[in-house]
Parts: structure tokens; sequence; C-alpha cells
């Protein structure tokens, strides 16, 4: 998933965002990819500027219920897409409820939230994302249940 180009003042040129599933957030500065210092610190970047380098704070980047993070560059915002609707926040947390099953449901549950977690960073219609995610919530709710029938 790539983000719309943001121009933040003082930055090389515009800043787009992608989203990758096991690398996180890399950003993208009129065509050189920047990515975040180091694993230690993930919600910092340096972004090439106009007249030396501009120190950009992450913010949301690890927000699990967050489809786009915010760069925060000298205390202002700069949101690289559109915030996340909360009926998708709600739906894309439903399966935390699989965790009063225990250890069974915690695994079903962790799965499926992982999974709602890559659909909310789609760039699919709302609809459908929430189409999904119920989905996915009564498959992990499903393969809760087989499981504790075949346990039992």
């Amino acid at each position: 998933m790539t983000s719309a180009p943001v121009v933040i003042p003082g930055v090389a040129g515009p800043v787009t965002a992608e989203y990758s599933f096991w690398s996180g957030y890399t950003f993208v500065v009129d065509g050189r990819r920047v990515s975040s210092r180091n694993r230690m610190q993930r919600n910092r970047v340096t972004l090439p500027g106009t007249s030396g380098p501009v120190e950009a704070t992450i913010k949301g980047a690890l927000g699990y219920l967050q489809a786009h993070p915010t760069l925060v560059v000298d205390g202002a915002g700069y949101p690289m897409g559109p915030a996340t609707p909360v009926v998708l926040k709600i739906l894309s947390a439903l399966p935390v409820l699989l965790v009063l099953g225990g250890l069974l449901g915690g695994v079903a549950g962790a799965a499926a939230m992982a999974t709602n977690a890559t659909f909310v960073r789609r760039t699919w219609p709302a609809g459908v994302k929430a189409a999904l995610m119920i989905g996915m919530f009564a498959a992990a709710a499903g393969l809760y249940v087989g499981a504790v029938r075949v346990l039992l």
C-alpha cells in the first residue's frame, strides 16, 4: 500500500509512505527510500531536507487500528492518509473477544486480529473491509468452537 504524496515544509520533495507487513513503513522522498534509523527507534526517521536533514517522528505507525501513520515534524502533524473510520476500528478489534475462551480462543483471536490489521491498511472500499473483518471473526470463532469440540 502506498499513500498519496504529502508535501512537508523543509523536506526535499513530496513524501509517500509504503507499508509492508514484515518491515513496517518505509517513506519515499522524491524517489528515494528512507527507512527508520534502526529497529530500536522505529518511530523516528530522518528525511532529506532542502537545507539539511529533517527529523520526523512517526506517530501511529505501530498503532494497530490506524491505517496510515502521521509524520510529526517540528511539532506539526502530517497525516499520510485519511483517518480510519471508527466502525472499522471496532470491527478490527472484535476478535479480541475470543480471548475469553482461553488459550485456543486467544490464538484464534490473535491470528484474526493480525489479518484484520492487514485489511485496515488496504486501499479497498470500507464495505469490503468490513465484510472481510466480519468474515474473519466468524472464521476464527468457528475454528475455536471446532477445536474445543474436538478436544473436549
